[in-house]
């Protein structure tokens, strides 16, 4: 999951860098297109071993009976997160430019370091058996 987070931080800094290129010629808008392709496969990237790390911790983590609950609070927290992402995305990128970027990034990457360290205290300190 750590990496998942400084990867979309890595993203919402190419993608705000993007909009800092300037110029009327084709080599700024080659150059902006180019950070743009960096922040997309960036930005992939994250999606990727986020899911990945999601669904490793929502199996992993959870007691052999209680499976589907947990995948249901998974599923729950993504649908949530769906709904709520274009608001958040709309208030902080595209309103606020490069300050809306940093925002996202550091959310995305406090997140990430938090579920990292939460499935770290679980790995060690199991909940006893039910």
């Amino acid at each position: 999951m750590r990496h998942a987070g400084w990867l979309m931080a890595l993203a919402c800094g190419l993608w705000a860098a993007a909009g800092w290129v300037r110029g009327d010629d084709w080599v700024p808008v080659a150059f902006a297109a180019g950070i743009l392709v960096v922040a997309a496969i960036a930005h992939s990237l994250a999606e990727i071993t986020s899911s990945a790390a999601g669904w490793a911790l929502s199996f992993e983590l959870a007691p052999a009976d209680r499976v589907g609950a947990y995948q249901g609070v998974y599923g729950t927290g993504f649908a949530i997160g769906a709904m709520v992402a274009p608001t958040v995305v709309t208030v902080t990128a595209i309103d606020l430019g490069t300050p809306g970027w940093a925002v996202l990034a550091v959310v995305f990457l406090a997140a990430a370091l938090g579920t990292a360290q939460v499935a770290r205290r679980a790995a060690v300190d199991p909940a006893p058996p039910r």
